[in-house]
């Protein structure tokens, strides 16, 4: 980890030092999950909430057939099927 120095404005510096209050986090700590999100393209918990919310949605669908046997067809080996062909 490195350490730096920044520059804020009054109202900035309330911002982080309120949300820091109220999160019992650390105002560096904000500022590093900030910069994660805006500039890292880390989505944070709403990316994890989402992920846990369409976790297992096909799970009771009928016309999907077995997990297995759609492995097993992409699996199998049809180059003698094309070979014999030509």
């Amino acid at each position: 980890m490195k350490r730096t120095q920044i520059y804020l404005s009054n109202d900035e510096w309330q911002i982080l030092q309120i949300l820091s209050r109220k999160n019992k986090v650390t105002m560096a700590q904000l500022i590093r999950e900030a910069v994660d999100k805006v500039y890292a393209g880390k989505k944070g918990e709403s990316f994890l909430d989402a992920l846990n919310t369409v976790a297992g949605i096909w799970k009771n669908r009928q016309d999907l057939g077995k997990t297995e046997d759609y492995l097993k067809s992409l699996r199998e080996d049809k180059r003698l099927e094309r070979l014999s062909r030509r």
